[in-house]
């Protein structure tokens, strides 16, 4: 199940020296962290601040700025991992707040700001990464889905059957029965070895080459051609949002291989390793797997409309549609237009150009 691998993972950082942390119990607090109020009380007694962090006493002391924040997982592990993350994707309060904190500690630099009920806030760097698992969802809330909180993640949904579930565990049992601890244990070292060597390299500049851009190009056409033609409604909407996620994601995954490669410009070969091995599993996700619930009026508005125009073969402009919307709806015209041109940014309507520049509205026909 997903908590072996997660165990593996916190081993292997352990190994290699990082701070990691498993939490079952997901809370705002712990991830923030919060303020001393000792410490707090003592700097403004002292009328200490980090601007100017020391006071000399008139009998020759001195009193020194006492840092009163309390930093919380985010500020104290390079490896957070969230065995059961489905909580994030709930639209309770609780969870709405943590994703709000989340989002800017996710950006590079990460950046936690809290204000609790005390006079300053809880503010720091983080470089934090996460692993979030959790079990296969049916369906997220469009507000969810396009919050932001998302599109900072590589999101993979993978929905085993009962035989792939029931292959897995006899290959499991299979290498328990071949390899013994100390055996274990030595594959262990070796794995853990090469990671160490891939992550201890000098650091340098990465840049993207001719070929590298090409091949990044085509991987956006890919990704705009495919949700121009499969998705409207609140679907258009949240699979737009991840455009910029699947760039960003190519681009670093990319520098990955590059850095294996002990290069340092990114080639096609490793936009390519990238989007097989990583881009193109997310962008399934994405694309297929992320069901979006759908605003009921609005889809039964937009359901409306088109079972009306689709009565109508001649050429109609914006305007002729807004008069028979008026007519047949009963939609107010000020609304009609409104109205075709949300259903154009939703990918169900399109305009195009006819004689002397004339734009007619047409269906656009999804696969």
């Amino acid at each position: 199940g997903k908590g072996e691998l997660n165990k593996v993972v916190e081993k292997v950082a352990k190994k290699l020296g990082l701070a990691v942390n498993i939490t079952t119990e997901l809370t705002l607090a712990g991830l923030v962290g919060s303020i001393d109020r000792d410490l707090q009380k003592f700097n403004l007694e002292h009328n200490l601040t980090p601007e100017n962090p020391y006071r000399i006493t008139k009998q020759g002391g001195e009193y020194s700025y006492k840092d009163p924040i309390v930093k919380g997982d985010l500020g104290n592990y390079d490896i957070i991992i969230i065995d059961e993350g489905k909580i994030l994707l709930d639209e309770k309060k609780n969870s709405e707040q943590i994703t709000t904190v989340l989002q800017p500690a996710l950006d590079s630099p990460g950046w936690v700001r809290k204000k609790l009920s005390y006079r300053n806030p809880v503010e720091y760097e983080c470089s934090a990464s996460f692993i979030i698992t959790t079990y296969y969802f049916e369906k997220i809330k469009s507000i969810i889905a396009t919050q932001g909180f998302l599109q900072r993640l590589a999101p993979y949904i993978r929905n085993l059957s009962v035989d792939e579930i029931e292959q897995m565990r006899g290959k499991a049992l299979q290498i328990t029965k071949k390899i013994d601890y100390d055996t274990y244990e030595k594959l262990f070292d070796i794995f853990s070895e090469r990671v160490r060597k891939e992550i201890n390299i000098v650091p340098h500049t990465i840049t993207i080459g001719e070929r590298g851009l090409k091949m990044l190009e085509a991987i956006r056409k890919s990704f705009f051609t495919t949700i121009k033609s499969e998705f409207s409604g609140a679907s258009l909407t949240t699979a737009l949002s991840f455009s910029n996620t699947i760039e960003e994601l190519t681009i670093k995954t990319a520098a990955h291989y590059c850095v294996i490669r002990n290069k340092t410009e990114i080639d096609y070969i490793d936009i390519y390793f990238a989007s097989n091995n990583v881009i193109y599993p997310v962008m399934n996700t994405i694309l297929t797997r992320i069901e979006v619930v759908e605003d009921v009026w609005r889809e039964r508005e937009s359901k409306l409309v088109l079972t009306e125009l689709r009565k109508h073969s001649e050429d109609l402009t914006k305007g002729e549609v807004s008069k028979i919307l008026n007519v047949k709806l009963k939609i107010g015209l000020n609304r009609c237009p409104k109205i075709i041109d949300r259903m154009i940014r939703e990918n169900y309507l399109y305009e195009e150009k006819g004689e002397k520049n004339t734009k007619f509205v047409r269906i656009r026909d999804l696969q």
